[in-house]
C-alpha cells in the first residue's frame, strides 16, 4: 500500500508545481501587459526575457515576447523571436491573431513580418488589411506583399495605387516592381502622373524593371511613346530601349540635349544599351558633361562601341587625376572590356610551325 500512496502523494506534488508555474507565469504575463501599454517596452522586455530564462519552453511566454518586439518596432528581433516560437510551438497562428489586434501597431507589425515569414497564408492575410483604417498599416501591408512576391497580389496592389496617402501608394509601387508582373505596366502608367513625386520615381522605377522582362509587354510601352505626359513618354522610351528597339533613337538623342543632367544621363544609357551608331556621337559629347552623372554613364557606353577612338577617349577619362573617382573607375572597366571584345575578334597568330596531319 505504501507505493500506491506514495504515486498518489507525487502526482499531487506535481500538479501543485504546475499550477505554480502557470500562476507565475499569469502573474509576469499581466505586470508585462501593463509595462506595454504604459510604453516601457525596455522594462517590459527584461522581465520577460528573465521569466523565459527560467522557462525556455513556454509558449505564451515566447508568444507575448513576439507581441511585445513588434509593438516596440523590433521587427528584426521579432522575427527572430517568432522563429523561436515555432521552435517550440509548430504552426503557432500569432501573426494571423496579431493581424486583429486592437492596436495599430500589432497590425502593422505583424504585417511586416508576414512580408519576412512568407507562411502559405501570408497573402490571404495580408490582402484583408488592405482597407485597414489605420494608413501606416496600410502601407506595411502594400511592402509586405511585395517581399512575398506573389502575382495573385497585384490586383489588390493596383488598387492600392489609388490609396489616399501617398506612401501607400508609393510602396505599393515598388511592390509591383518587385512582383515584376508584366499586368501591372498599364495601372503603373496610369500613376507615373501622380501629385506626389514620390509615387512617380517608384513607378518610373518599377516599368523599368519590368522592361528587362523576356515577356515585357512591348505593345504596352510603346503606346506610351505619343504620351501627353512628358514624364510617361520618357519612361516609355528609356523602356523600350531596354526591349533593344531602335525606332527611340531619335528620342534618346533629344533627351540627351535636355537641361536636366537626369534625363542627358537615362538618354545616355538608352544609346549605351542599343549601341546603335547615330548615338555614338552624343555619347563622346557626354564624356565631357559637366555632371558627373552623365560622364559615368557616357563612358560606361562607350563600351558597346569598341574602336581605338573610344579606347584612346576612355585612357585619357581613367588616367585624368582631376576626374571623378567613380568616373575613372568605370572608364578602366570600359576599357578593359573594349580591350577583351578586341583581343577576342583577333584570330590568333600562327606559330610558323606546321601542322601535324593525323
Amino acid at each position: 500500500m505504501k507505493y500506491p500512496v506514495l504515486s498518489a502523494l507525487l502526482l499531487v506534488c506535481m500538479l501543485l508545481l504546475v499550477a505554480g508555474c502557470g500562476n507565475r507565469h499569469t502573474d509576469t504575463i499581466r505586470r508585462v501587459e501593463i509595462l506595454m501599454d504604459q510604453g516601457q517596452y525596455v522594462p517590459a522586455l527584461d522581465e520577460l526575457t528573465a521569466e523565459i530564462r527560467k522557462d525556455p519552453k513556454s509558449a505564451p511566454l515566447k508568444r507575448l515576447r513576439v507581441v511585445l518586439l513588434i509593438r516596440y518596432e523590433r521587427i528584426d528581433l521579432a522575427y527572430q523571436a517568432y522563429l523561436d516560437l515555432q521552435d517550440i510551438s509548430k504552426n503557432d497562428q500569432i501573426l494571423a491573431d496579431s493581424l486583429r489586434s486592437k492596436d495599430s501597431k500589432v497590425r502593422a507589425g505583424a504585417a511586416r513580418m508576414l512580408g519576412l515569414v512568407k507562411t502559405p497564408t501570408a497573402m490571404q492575410n495580408l490582402e484583408k488589411l488592405l482597407k485597414d483604417p489605420d494608413r501606416d498599416v496600410r502601407r506595411a501591408t502594400v511592402a509586405a506583399l511585395g517581399d512575398v512576391k506573389d502575382k495573385r497580389a497585384t490586383a489588390q496592389l493596383v488598387k492600392a495605387l489609388q490609396d489616399e496617402w501617398w506612401f501607400v501608394r508609393s510602396d505599393a509601387a515598388q511592390a509591383l516592381g518587385k512582383i515584376r508582373d508584366v499586368n501591372a505596366v498599364e495601372p503603373l502608367f496610369g500613376v507615373i502622373g501622380d501629385s506626389d513625386p514620390s509615387v512617380q520615381l517608384a513607378a518610373e522605377n518599377a516599368l523599368l524593371t519590368i522592361a528587362r522582362l523576356p515577356d515585357a509587354p512591348h505593345d504596352v510601352y510603346a503606346k506610351y511613346v505619343t504620351s501627353d505626359n512628358a514624364d510617361a513618354k520618357r519612361v516609355a522610351v528609356l523602356s523600350l530601349s531596354i526591349l533593344k528597339d531602335r525606332s527611340v533613337v531619335p528620342a534618346l538623342l533629344e533627351m540627351a540635349a535636355a537641361s536636366d543632367p537626369r534625363k542627358r544621363a537615362q538618354a545616355t544609357r538608352g544609346l549605351g544599351i542599343l549601341g546603335d551608331p547615330a548615338g555614338l556621337d552624343a555619347i563622346r559629347k557626354g564624356v565631357s558633361d559637366p555632371e558627373a552623372m552623365v560622364r559615368l554613364q557616357a563612358v560606361e557606353a562607350l563600351s558597346s562601341y569598341p574602336s581605338a577612338d573610344s579606347a584612346k577617349l576612355l585612357k585619357s577619362v581613367a588616367e585624368n587625376n582631376a576626374e571623378n573617382t567613380i568616373v575613372r573607375r568605370a572608364a578602366t572597366v570600359a576599357l578593359k572590356i573594349i580591350s577583351d571584345q578586341q583581343a577576342a575578334a583577333t584570330p590568333a597568330e600562327s606559330s610558323g610551325t606546321p601542322a601535324t596531319a593525323p
